[in-house]
């Protein structure tokens, strides 16, 4: 009874600020098919090109991830 109020107010927030699956992946099949989609960019549901922050275009920060990642997966494939 006390949690409602809560999961009433929380499942407002996820419908605002969620995407539902079925849009999710529908944004991910027109970057995967588009001609119009470019590499590297960041895009929301579905197709509208998205402001990315500087963060994302730092190349040593890009290389980190990609060693971690690697790192990560060793041993899965």
């Amino acid at each position: 009874p006390i949690l409602k109020p809560f999961l009433r107010v929380l499942g407002f927030f996820g419908n605002v600020l969620a995407t539902p699956v079925s849009t999710g992946a529908k944004n991910q099949l027109w970057a995967a098919v588009s001609p119009e989609a470019k590499s590297g960019e960041f895009y929301h549901p579905v197709g509208v090109a998205g402001k990315v922050s500087n963060n994302s275009r730092d190349q040593g920060h890009e290389e980190d991830i990609w060693k971690w990642t690697e790192k990560e997966l060793e041993g899965h494939g």
